[in-house]
């Protein structure tokens, strides 16, 4: 393995990144390109186009904080693809001022090819087309990472897979990004797995946060919160038999629909699966004119629920709107039991055992706490003291998932009232013992609340590169 250390922030000659990669596609085998101390705080400005990787390849940066790779808005950043299979590695950059007529504006990752990309920042790059940030048509995992204020013409503004790829974002931050058409996140054609991430602030016509697209998308342990779009603000499942959905101890809170499905849109003939999750304050019909329903989850075909909360949602009107107020749930669902649904108008099939259901006219509250850091890497919504989702999941709920949304030291399954039978709680969140319970406030002594989050220690998940 040959190594190259880049020793100045030119874009031409010896020392410079371009040559090192120049000198690395060169040579057979795995190479490795590290920085010298001295540029730290620097930034390389491309002058002479994108830099082309085609062999294997680790580029180590000094921190994304503190070395930038910058198109400056006259190219893409990176294209990575040989004749062959290749492993690249990216570590500790940021990139950013990629700008493309064709597909990925910061990075193209080609058919037959694998990146890693961990503890970086893929921000303020755009394209003409198709994934702002990234465009992946091979392997793709993001790990550490944050992808922001990315734009695309078309769709995904921050991350697209194409059918032919494999997407994993792992322990990640996608925010701010905008798309005009489709996935202002995430634009998914292929094989998408997001873990213990946050999608937020993200825009597009169709899908805010995530767009399903003949794909197959899992999303575990993570967060989608405040992302906007016409339909579908938090993700939108595109109406196929092949789009296929998952969704793990996630939470979706905040979003907004001008038009249906403020937290979930299911597409006609899609497949959804929710369970252990909370669904909550996500708005349909944003714009008021009464067309659109459901703030939690709009379904148009095959839907499974279980151990869920959908409540608390939002369908806005205004009095020159004629579209009904159907604020949680809209269409026919399957429920596998255990959820805890706050207005069911609008919904059908919510009455498995273990199901606890409100209307219109008996609104049933979860007593939630706000979104905020509850400990874990992602935002979460607290079960709030006398929560009738505390320890009313499923008896004969078994592992996995072991811990609840937070991860390691957050059990799934806990004693949470103290009554000494241990029972899943519905949602996302498992109260850990009576004390973690977050008192609802008074309206007149509400000046404290007490939060006590019950302590432990958060395990990284690292993918290890060899090269």
């Amino acid at each position: 393995m040959a190594s190259f250390t880049v020793t100045n922030l030119l874009d031409f000659g010896t020392g410079s990144l371009r040559q090192a990669i120049l000198d690395a596609n060169g040579l057979g085998g795995a190479d490795e390109i590290l920085f010298d101390s001295g540029l730290s705080g620097g930034t390389i400005n491309l002058t002479g186009g994108e830099l082309l990787i085609t062999d294997d390849l680790s580029i180590s940066g000094l921190g994304a904080d503190f070395l930038s790779v910058d198109a400056g808005g006259f190219s893409r950043v990176f294209n990575i693809g040989g004749t062959d299979s290749i492993d690249v590695l990216f570590e500790g950059l940021t990139i950013t001022g990629g700008n493309s007529n064709n597909n990925g504006g910061g990075i193209l990752n080609n058919f037959n090819s694998a990146l890693s990309i961990t503890n970086s920042i893929i921000s303020g790059n755009q394209t003409a087309f198709d994934g702002g940030g990234i465009a992946n048509l091979g392997t793709l995992t993001v790990i550490d990472s944050l992808v922001s204020g990315n734009s695309a013409g078309d769709d995904a503004a921050g991350l697209v897979n194409f059918s032919s790829g494999t997407l994993m974002v792992i322990d990640s931050t996608l925010s701010g990004n905008s798309a005009v058409d489709v996935g202002g996140g995430i634009g998914n054609n292929g094989e998408l797995t997001v873990i213990n991430s946050s999608i937020s602030e993200n825009s597009a016509r169709l899908g805010g946060g995530i767009q399903n697209f003949l794909g197959t998308a899992t999303i575990i342990d993570s967060t989608l919160s405040h992302n906007s779009s016409r339909v579908g603000g938090g993700i939108f499942n595109e109406p196929d038999p092949t789009s296929i959905l998952t969704v793990t101890n996630s939470t979706i809170s905040g979003n907004t629909a001008e038009t249906n499905g403020g937290g979930i849109f299911n597409g006609g003939g899609s497949i959804l699966n929710v369970s252990n999750s909370t669904i909550t304050d996500n708005t349909a019909d944003s714009d008021g004119n009464g067309s659109g329903n459901s703030g939690g989850i709009f379904n148009l075909s095959s839907a499974e629920i279980e151990d869920t909360i959908i409540a608390g949602n939002f369908d806005t009107t205004n009095n020159a709107g004629s579209g009904s107020i159907v604020p949680d749930v809209s269409g026919e669902f399957t429920s596998n039991g255990y959820n805890l649904i706050g207005n069911v108008d609008g919904g059908t099939g919510f009455n498995a055992t273990g199901d606890q259901v409100g209307t219109s006219t008996n609104l049933l509250d979860p007593l939630l706490g706000s979104l905020q850091d509850n400990g874990g890497r992602t935002l979460t919504h607290a079960l709030l003291s006398g929560s009738p989702a505390l320890d009313a999941g499923d008896p004969n709920f078994t592992p996995p998932p072991e811990f609840d949304q937070r991860g390691i030291g957050f059990d799934r399954i806990v004693d949470g009232n103290n009554d000494t039978i241990a029972i899943v709680d519905i949602g996302a969140f498992e109260v850990q013992q009576q004390s973690t319970s977050v008192p609802e406030p008074s309206s007149m002594l509400g000046l404290f609340a007490l939060v006590i989050v019950a302590s432990g220690s958060i395990l990284k998940r690292k993918l290890q590169h060899k090269l």
